[in-house]
């Protein structure tokens, strides 16, 4: 549970200069030697865990995926000029072959612990595996949820920034969010419809809402395809699962289907006019709506006329609340849900008998209906509540012929009636990025033109294998960033840099790339600083054949995208093997952490602003007013520690865009031809084939296919962390036992 729990929280790169190497991999390590000592200590000798010659063909197919993973990873060195450690070394140097290889090692090295756990507990080992990749998700959410606070804001869906949560390899774009989204969305689905527990399932309900919101905001169109894809799929397996409930199933979609979209046409005409505001009130008027019908078809005359002058009377306060008070409309709409909710609440309460609690929860949904319209005369004026009214009186009507119908209209059960009304929520989410922001809308208009730069961005990946060597074995695993920067357009080079020394004296040599050289396109590198104030001080020794100009500054940035920035450019001049000393004071906007419940992080960076440009740097200081010293590592004695580099808006030159292209590339014909077969023969065993009764398949098939489908236009396993949770799935999915198997356990109970 811990490991997926912690993968998208434990990357500390941007602090710590790592890249070949993450914190990652010491937990892997750490949890193979403590599984591996135990099994040793604890197994029975006849029972060594042993591969069943039922999987006979997989076990082939991936011991031959090592081999491929293995040839890539030795072509991965001899690409780069030969093998050379370091442990700062970037990605065109040969350790980069490394950082891609260990995802497939880790997942391999796993797996065997994964099948003598699940072997002895597999109820509980299916339970934990579900959990920690929910966790994980809800980590992977919450992060997010802090970003758009910090550097965006909650509901800004105009603004064209992306979230990367806690992806820091996302430095140079990637889909690592989109891909572990669609990945573990499954998971969240498969904890929410089997929990049984009420603390469970509320904390699978928080965490799909969380998710919901994540999946919006990162405007990935692979996000929006995968995540559908990936429900749908994981719905109809599980439905498949459960065909002794079939009958009522059936039934459940079918009411929850025309009551969201019927929310959904109601809501895009509200949002018209009332915003954000006006469609959150309806919304939760209609889930109000759905749990009250239930309280109102047994009711008998006197309790309808209670119901209806103490409705008169709670109306009458919303109106007046809405006359006397600025904001009256929100304040009585909150109020009347609340007395709703709650009355609702004690009605259904077994434990405690109030007689009016019935009539009370009917008199606030009323009072709770006209708020609604309030709201949206506040903000929309008179359209806002013209609009809004004929959508109240067809909600009315709704709620009137279910009360009278012979046979409930919907399931009466509360957690139908909360999925359903969470279902509406994202509804009224996806109305709200389409409606209320120009962004989302943008990027579906220029999808054909995306598509044909994708295309031309593959063949031009394709033509650089050269050999027929290279088209059967690949270039090697992670060499495509080297090769575009060598052999790609001209004019699309991005920047660089490398760490170098003449004798004692280290020093970075900053690269300018080939394109414009705008704000984005300069490739920086980087240091997590803490407030400079208004004025910081940089000073450096420079050394530059040509005159160049070299950029610094310290921005509100998490990793791709600044804030306030404090800024200078200093313009140099060329003279040949002569260091000069620089100092440059930034200026700017006054540069702070935000607010305490969202801090902002802070960067220092440093790039090359001339396009082709090259620069030699070191002693580089930044200096606050009051004297202290900002950065650490500054001379570079310590390799690249504590310094890091983005790319922050050009990312093309870094990746080959495509999960298959990205294996062909790395591995070959030979690779994409075995990692076909085995992604197809895991989501068939998980489907239809001989493990699709096991209660993990439908959310493996799900997630897999999930995953593939942000793979159509992104690389994925180009990202270690994110590889080593997709293998390690591949490999769980590929090796399930069948219901009918039986195995002995290795561990005792």
């Amino acid at each position: 549970m811990l490991l997926p729990a912690l993968l998208p929280l434990i990357g500390f790169a941007p602090w710590s200069g790592w890249l070949t190497f993450e914190e990652l991999d010491l937990l892997i390590l750490a949890v193979a030697t403590a599984g591996y000592t135990r099994w040793a200590l604890i197994a029975p000798p006849d029972q060594c865990g042993k591969p069943d010659a039922t999987h006979a063909l997989t076990w082939l197919l991936v011991a031959l995926f090592g081999v491929s993973i293995l040839v890539a990873l030795l072509r991965g060195f001899l690409d780069a000029g030969g093998f050379v450690f370091g442990w700062f070394q970037g990605y065109h140097e040969p350790m980069n072959s490394l950082r891609i290889a260990k995802s497939w090692v880790g997942a391999c090295l796993l797996l065997p612990l994964w099948r003598i756990a699940h072997q002895a507990q597999p109820l509980q080992t299916q339970n934990l595996l579900t959990q920690g990749l929910m966790l994980g998700l809800a980590a992977t959410s919450l992060a997010t949820l802090w970003e758009r606070i910090a550097f965006t804001d909650f509901l800004n869906f105009s603004s064209d920034y992306r979230t990367t949560a806690l992806f820091w390899e996302m430095h140079v774009g990637g889909a690592a969010l989109d891909g572990f989204l669609a990945l573990t969305v499954p998971f969240a689905l498969r904890e929410f419809l089997l929990a049984k527990k009420p603390g469970r399932w509320l904390m699978a309900s928080a965490v799909l809402a969380l998710a919901a919101y994540a999946c919006l905001t990162t405007f990935s169109r692979g996000v929006y395809l995968a995540i559908p894809v990936g429900t749908a799929v994981f719905l109809g397996l599980h439905a498949r699962q459960q065909k002794q409930q079939r009958p009522a199933t059936r039934f459940h979609l079918f009411a929850a289907g025309w009551l969201t979209a019927g929310f959904a046409v109601g809501a895009i005409w509200v949002f018209k006019t009332s915003g954000y505001r006006g469609m959150a009130a309806l919304l939760g008027t209609v889930a109000l709506m759905l749990a009250l019908v239930r309280v109102l078809r047994d009711w008998r005359l006197r309790q309808w006329l209670l119901g209806l002058g103490l409705g008169v009377m709670l109306v009458l306060w919303a109106v007046a609340l809405d006359a006397f008070i600025a904001k009256g409309a929100y304040l009585a709409w909150g109020l009347a849900a609340f007395l709703c909710a709650v009355f609702l609440g004690l009605e259904r309460a077994k434990t405690v008998r109030f007689l009016l609690a019935g009539p009370l929860a009917f008199a606030s949904f009323l009072a709770t209906v006209v708020s609604t319209a309030l709201v949206a005369k506040h903000w929309g004026d008179a359209p806002g509540w013209q609009h809004a009214a004929p959508v109240l009186l067809v909600v009315l009507g709704i709620g009137a012929a279910a009360v009278v119908s012979r046979q409930p209209l919907w399931p009466e059960a509360v957690r139908w009636q909360a999925s359903t009304a969470g279902v509406m929520g994202l509804v009224a989410a996806l109305v709200g990025v389409f409606g209320g922001g120009s962004y989302m809308t943008e990027r579906f208009a220029t999808g054909a033109h995306d598509y044909g730069s994708r295309l031309a961005h593959w063949q031009l990946g394709r033509d650089m294998l050269h050999s027929q060597a290279d088209e059967w074995l690949g270039k090697g695993l992670g060499r495509f960033a080297a090769h575009y920067f060598l052999t790609g357009k001209p004019e699309e080079h991005p920047g660089d840099y490398r760490l170098k020394h003449d004798g004692a004296n280290h020093y970075l040599t900053l690269t300018g790339g080939s394109l414009a050289n705008g704000w984005g396109e300069m490739l920086r590198v980087t240091q997590r600083t803490v407030e400079p104030g208004r004025a910081a001080i940089v000073t450096a020794r420079v050394r530059t054949d040509q005159a160049v100009s070299l950029h610094f500054e310290v921005c509100e940035k998490h990793l791709l995208y600044n804030q306030a920035c404090v800024i200078r450019q200093a313009n140099l001049k060329g003279i040949p093997n002569v260091w000069q000393d620089l100092r440059v004071e930034l200026q700017g906007d006054d540069v702070t952490r935000g607010a305490w419940y969202a801090p902002r992080l802070l960067a220092f960076s440093m790039a090359v602003a001339s396009r082709g440009g090259l620069v030699d740097i070191t002693h580089v200081a930044l200096t606050r007013a009051d004297g202290r010293q900002l950065l650490t590592n500054g001379n570079f004695s310590d390799n690249m520690a504590h310094w890091f580099f983005s790319s922050d808006r050009y990312h093309l030159p870094w990746h080959i865009k495509n999960l298959l292209m990205n294996i062909l590339f790395d591995q070959g014909l030979i690779g994409i031809s075995i990692f076909s077969l085995l992604l197809v023969g895991a989501v068939w065993r998980t489907s239809l084939g001989a493990a699709r009764s096991h209660p993990l398949a439908p959310a493996l098939a799900a997630g897999l296919l999930g995953f593939t489908v942000v793979g159509l236009f992104d690389s994925l396993l180009d990202v270690p962390r994110l590889g080593w949770i997709f293998y390690l799935l591949l490999l769980v999915a590929l090796t399930l036992p069948s219901p009918a198997s039986r195995i002995p356990a290795s561990f005792p109970n």
